[in-house]
């Protein structure tokens, strides 16, 4: 048996069918089945394959399997979880601040009141004095004007966690009662997140290559083979997008493999070298020798006619001249969430401008998000260029909610009236962020949660006017 305290990342430890996982981790055994309804809220049991991401706070549903421990307990998902949620506890809701600074103020008025009554009534009648004094305090005690508005902040609160919303400060049901505008970060958020390989497209070598007799589809597959055994051990998406599709394929054996940073990947394979990566890296593009290849080069990389948001060159070395001649262009994009669509036509319809602000440079980005029907969308932008366009939009009146993921994204997470993250998402977003989305599903946690979230905090405000109404009487 070990302990939560003894762990250390690094260890390999084995789940118990039935067990709590403490920890995150990477599955070594072939497969295992795990439920996550502490995080998500959601029974249905997931498959793991070996190599896959678990979470902490999941439970072992199947047999026993080893994992290997990638975070402290303190550290791991529902560790964070734990923290936001001891800082939500830490901080009282605006609108239950508001109620106590009326009680306050009630209070202290009613008190003046009591000593008048007194005073009047030791005039009048001493003996009854004390009894009008008392009625007075029990008819105006400030019970329902302090209990109303706790008690509806605590209702929308386990409905929104219902839909796998946690609110993590005090002030996010108030503020997301009042928003105006919701901007939304591309990847990760609208998409999956995931590159997914799209077409290959095939160039027309200068020479004639032992492919040359093979059919379209078999040229493919052995492009496919080789492009995949170059990025075997990257962990970059392309990579990741690259051995899926190739999985039923065999893959080549490689030598001398090397990786440039912010360039791609280099290997021999069979004698010949190959590159994959961006174009001016495949083609070994130089300041110097720029205008030399581009007017031998006919390549043309259309993301726009492809439909796609990225795209890799891969290439080989002549054995001639040393110069490297171009195979093949892969187009790669991240698909749109199922949902996405009609989570945008409910915000639309509750009168809820929706805004993309995305750090991808390419025109695909823009195409998506008229295709989902943002009017108000904003490619190739830094972080610090996302936060101006939120204090631009909040200079203009704009109540603004910010969704996002990645670490690029928690300085506007942290500029927004109000913000959520993905559980899952960089730490550093999601303690950015006001709130989190635990079962990752955008729509199914927003759509109801505008018009929830007004209902409600419409019902404390009513409840607190009719407890004043009620004591004044």
């Amino acid at each position: 048996m070990v302990t939560a305290h003894s762990l250390q990342v690094g260890d390999i430890i084995l789940v118990e069918a039935g067990s709590e996982i403490i920890s995150d981790g990477i599955l070594l055994s072939s497969t295992a089945t795990v439920s996550q309804s502490l995080l998500t809220g959601e029974g249905d049991l997931i498959i793991k394959s070996q190599g896959d991401y678990i979470v902490g706070g999941a439970q072992n549903d199947s047999q026993p399997f080893e994992m290997l421990v990638t975070a402290l307990p303190k550290d791991s998902q529902i560790g964070l979880i734990d923290r936001l949620m001891n800082r939500a506890m830490s901080e009282k809701p605006k609108l239950a601040q508001q109620a106590d600074k009326l009680a306050r103020w009630f209070v202290a008025r009613i008190l003046v009141l009591s000593v008048l009554v007194f005073v009047g009534w030791y005039i009048v009648d001493p003996s009854q004095a004390i009894w009008a004094t008392v009625a007075v305090l029990v008819a105006t005690c400030p019970c329902a004007l302090s209990l109303a508005t706790p008690i509806a902040l605590t209702v929308s609160t386990n409905r929104l966690a219902s839909y796998g919303f946690l609110t993590t400060r005090g002030h996010t049901l108030q503020t997301l009662a009042e928003i105006t505008h919701v901007a939304f970060d591309k990847t990760g958020t609208l998409t999956y997140g995931k590159p997914n390989l799209l077409n290959i497209e095939l160039i027309t070598p200068k020479s004639q290559t032992e492919i040359d007799d093979l059919s379209l589809t078999a040229q493919k597959d052995t492009l496919l083979a080789i492009a995949a055994a170059l990025e075997v051990g990257s962990r970059h998406p392309i990579a990741h997008a690259l051995l899926t599709a190739a999985y039923q394929l065999h893959l080549p054996s490689t030598q001398a493999v090397q990786h440039y940073p912010a360039g791609g990947v280099e290997a021999m394979i069979d004698g010949t070298i190959y590159r994959i990566g961006h174009k001016d890296f495949a083609l070994d593009r130089t300041d110097s020798s720029a205008n030399d290849i581009d007017a031998n080069d006919d390549i043309t990389i259309d993301l726009v006619a492809q439909r796609a948001s990225s795209a890799v060159v891969l290439s080989c070395q002549n054995t001639d001249d040393n110069g490297w001649q171009a195979l093949a262009c892969f187009y790669f994009n991240d698909k749109v969430r199922d949902s996405a669509q009609s989570m945008l036509d409910t915000l639309k319809g509750l009168g809820i401008e929706s805004v993309m602000l995305t750090g991808d440079p390419s025109p695909q980005a823009l195409v998506m998000a008229e295709s989902l029907g943002i009017q108000a969308a904003y490619n190739g932008l830094s972080p610090t260029d996302k936060v101006n366009h939120i204090q631009q939009l909040q200079a203009n009146g704009a109540v603004v909610l910010m969704v996002g993921d990645g670490i690029n994204d928690a300085p506007v997470l942290a500029a927004a009236d109000v913000s959520t993250s993905i559980a899952g998402a960089a730490d550093l977003a999601q303690v950015s962020s006001d709130s989190i989305i635990l079962n990752g599903q955008i729509e199914p946690s927003l759509r109801p949660n505008a018009s929830l979230i007004r209902r409600n905090v419409l019902s404390s405000k009513t409840s607190v006017g009719r407890s004043l109404t009620t004591v004044s009487s």
